[in-house]
C-alpha cells in the first residue's frame, strides 16, 4: 500500500490542471470537412488580379486551411497551400505574442516558502483578468456570400459543397445556399484600329504590316487566272 501511494503521489500533476473537453468533437467530426469556394480580389495592387481559393474548415477542432487553384500559364510558383492549417483570428494580424500569451489557462505564481511539493506554489485565476482574448472564426462565422478577414486579405465565400450545405441545413436550419459568381471577369475586348494609310506602297501592303511583323505571302488569284488563261503554248 506504501509503494502503491507513493506512485500516486509522482503522478500528480506540478501545477493545478483545469480539464478540457475535446474527446467529444473528435469522436463526433473526425474526417469531417466544410469546404468552401473562395474567391481574393486583389486587382487593386500592381500586378494583382483575381484568385480563386477553396477554404477547408475542420469541424473536430475548429481549424482552417486554403488552397489556391492556379489556372494554366498562370505565371505563379505552385503553393501546397495559401493558408496553413490552424486558427484562423477574425481580427488579424493582431501582432506577434510572446509564448504563453493565448494560452486557455492563467497560472499564477505564489511564494508558499520553500516545500518538498511544489503544486502549494501555484494557483489558477478563476476569474482570468490577465487572459488574452481573442475570437477566431467558427463554423457559424462562414456562409455564402460573407468576407473574411485572412490575415489582412479580403476573401469572399461564393459556394460550398454538398457535404456543407447538408450540414448547415440539419445543425443551423439554413436554407438559402444561392452561389455567387466564383470566377472572375472576362477581361475587356479591344476593338482593333488601323491607322490610316500613309501613302508608301500599296494599300494592301501597308494593311499586312499592321496586323503582323512578319510579312504572309498570300496567292494572287486574279494573277494565276489570267496566267492560265493567256499563258498558253
Amino acid at each position: 500500500l506504501y509503494i502503491n501511494f507513493q506512485i500516486l503521489d509522482y503522478v500528480q500533476p506540478l501545477r493545478p490542471y483545469e480539464y478540457f473537453d475535446t474527446l467529444k468533437d473528435f469522436l463526433e467530426y473526425d474526417g469531417k470537412v466544410l469546404r468552401f469556394y473562395c474567391m481574393w480580389d486583389d486587382s487593386g495592387s500592381v500586378f494583382g488580379d483575381y484568385r480563386q481559393l477553396i477554404l477547408h474548415y475542420f469541424l473536430s477542432d475548429g481549424t482552417i486551411e486554403i488552397k489556391e487553384l492556379l489556372p494554366h500559364n498562370s505565371g505563379r510558383d505552385p503553393m501546397s497551400f495559401f493558408l496553413l492549417r490552424g486558427k484562423l483570428p477574425k481580427y488579424g494580424p493582431p501582432g506577434v505574442h510572446q509564448p504563453g500569451d493565448v494560452t486557455d489557462r492563467i497560472v499564477l505564481n505564489v511564494y508558499n516558502g520553500y516545500n518538498v511539493s511544489r503544486v502549494h506554489g501555484y494557483l489558477l485565476d478563476k476569474f482570468k483578468v490577465a487572459k488574452l482574448e481573442q475570437e477566431f472564426y467558427k463554423d457559424t462565422d462562414l456562409r455564402i456570400g460573407a468576407t473574411i478577414n485572412v490575415w489582412g486579405r479580403k476573401v469572399l465565400l461564393c459556394d460550398c459543397d454538398e457535404f456543407t450545405k447538408t450540414y448547415y441545413r440539419t445543425k443551423y436550419g439554413i436554407q438559402d445556399f444561392n452561389s455567387i459568381p466564383c470566377k472572375p471577369p472576362s477581361p475587356p475586348k479591344i476593338e482593333r484600329k488601323f491607322p490610316p494609310y500613309t501613302g508608301f506602297g500599296s494599300e494592301e501592303d501597308s494593311l499586312r504590316s499592321c496586323i503582323g511583323l512578319v510579312p504572309v505571302v498570300r496567292p494572287n488569284v486574279e494573277a494565276f487566272k489570267k496566267c492560265i488563261e493567256k499563258d498558253r503554248y
